[in-house]
């Protein structure tokens, strides 16, 4: 049967200027739709290169897991990624598989176009499309590197890569407040200098560092940077040299516990290490020598900085470490950086019995700077 409308108008009936605006406004529409997601494309400019049929993976710096992955075909790759609702440019970095167990992945590079002879190792991924091409000036004796130069960077890509820098302030001076005031004001939209502020906030005082964190748009404060810088700024400082005793620390088997240090051991050291730090898992070898030797003179007990509790447990299950095992919420984390400085790490505090801190140490080292050698020179000197 056949069957006709008298209502809906023929196309050719609908004016020609309708139908322009209804198109224009059908591309305007699927480019905004399409511009929401997170495009990274690559050109190695060749399907011979060490990552053909590889795959890539696209790894969020701050929580160390993948979000996305690809395999490398006839020289190109596309990651593509829809950002939820309220996202956050991500600081990210690519990796391949090197499909060697003792060093699984490989970090490709970025030429900086700001600075010469620089190579970047990280980028940020953001709404819109960047494009990847092999840069084929970068050249190393009897290694194939993988580097690109970035076609059209974003801006969060772009501020990072300038290598935005702070000044420090000790002095509380007029001239360098302004200076570091107006660095904001031109980026204030850069999830990378607001970072950098963190790992700076020391370096001026906290009225300045107040007016500093006030300057950044408003969806930054939603990212971990702005709130530890917050919660840095409201956390009591005055617990003189006594290891905080109000903080709130997750065991395994997720009991919190908010006091550490052991009243009846004759020392204390408190580790703080992380899953991710290649650093931090070397000097577990020295703790277990230091345990198995002193343990009746020394209790052990390993912070984890981990934002990630799967690979905090995971490691530990690799690891197998004895002692005492904890790991710390944003808002702890931010009470004892305020006291510890807790940007690098391996960091290891050893109290004595009074639990007053007698040694601090700064990363991993051997000999007589080993975590173990330091320590049994107190248990000597008693």
């Amino acid at each position: 049967m056949e069957t006709t409308s008298t209502n809906l108008p023929k196309l050719g009936t609908i004016p020609a200027i309708f139908l322009i605006l209804l198109f224009s406004t059908c591309i305007t529409s699927c480019e905004k739709e399409q511009s929401q997601d997170i495009v990274i494309t690559g050109d190695l400019l060749s399907s011979n290169s060490v990552v053909e049929g590889k795959m890539l993976y696209l790894g969020n710096r701050g929580t160390r897991e993948f979000m996305d992955s690809v395999v490398v075909r006839n020289g190109k790759f596309e990651f593509r990624i829809k950002p939820g609702e309220g996202f956050i440019p991500v600081k990210s970095s690519i990796v391949y598989a090197t499909g060697n167990p003792k060093w699984p992945y490989q970090l490709v590079g970025y030429k900086n176009p700001y600075f010469a002879k620089t190579q970047e190792s990280t980028i940020y991924a953001d709404r819109g499309e960047m494009h990847l091409i092999r840069d084929t000036t970068l050249k190393v004796a009897g290694r194939d590197l993988v580097s690109f130069t970035i076609d059209n960077p974003n801006k969060q890509t772009q501020a990072a890569f300038r290598h935005l820098a702070f000044r420090k302030n000790p002095k509380a001076s007029a001239e360098i407040r302004k200076s570091n005031a107006a660095l904001v004001k031109s980026y204030p939209y850069s999830v990378d200098l607001l970072n950098q502020l963190e790992w700076s906030k020391k370096d001026v005082d906290e009225k300045e560092l107040a007016e500093l964190i006030a300057l950044f748009e408003p969806p930054l404060k939603k990212t971990g940077y702005f709130q530890r810088i917050d919660t840095y700024l409201k956390v009591d400082k005055s617990t003189g040299d006594k290891f905080p005793a109000d903080l709130s620390l997750k065991s395994p088997d997720n009991i919190v516990t908010k006091r550490i240090l052991d009243n009846n051991s004759e020392y204390n050291l408190v580790v703080f290490w992380a899953s991710w730090c290649g650093p931090c898992r070397q000097e577990i070898v020295q703790l277990k020598k230091l345990y198995a030797q002193h343990k009746s003179r020394v209790t052990i007990t390993s912070i984890s900085t981990d934002t990630n509790a799967a690979a905090w447990k995971n490691a530990l299950k690799q690891e197998k470490m004895p002692w005492k095992q904890f790991i710390v919420d944003e808002k702890s984390m931010a009470v004892l950086d305020s006291k510890y400085d807790l940007k690098s790490i391996p960091v290891t505090l050893l109290f004595d019995s009074g639990k007053n801190l007698i040694e601090k140490k700064l990363g991993y080292a051997t000999g007589e700077e080993s975590v173990d050698s330091i320590v049994e020179l107190h248990l000597l000197g008693n």
